[in-house]
């Protein structure tokens, strides 16, 4: 089964290709995998927005699972965001 990873950090990144994996199981453990590398090659533009996502899509197009990464800024920092 062919899955589909878009990242989006308010810039969209298409995964044009696919991955062929065995069954969705796969496909979560592969987004996990796809989501640190992304972190690690972009850090900045994570922090930019403040918010990354990974959609899972089968390949019909459906999405199957999204994951989700926000920053959440603690009182202490008093809405000052962190000049990365």
């Amino acid at each position: 089964m062919r899955f589909y990873f878009q990242t989006e950090d308010g810039r969209c990144y298409p995964d044009e290709n696919g991955t062929e994996l065995p069954d969705v199981a796969s496909a979560c453990i592969e987004a996990s995998t796809v989501l640190g590398s992304f972190l690690q090659e972009k850090p900045r533009e994570f922090w930019a927005h403040d918010n990354l996502s990974l959609k899972v899509s089968d390949q019909t197009g459906l999405v199957l699972f999204t994951l989700n990464l926000s920053v959440t800024l603690g009182p202490v920092m008093n809405g000052q965001h962190p000049r990365v």
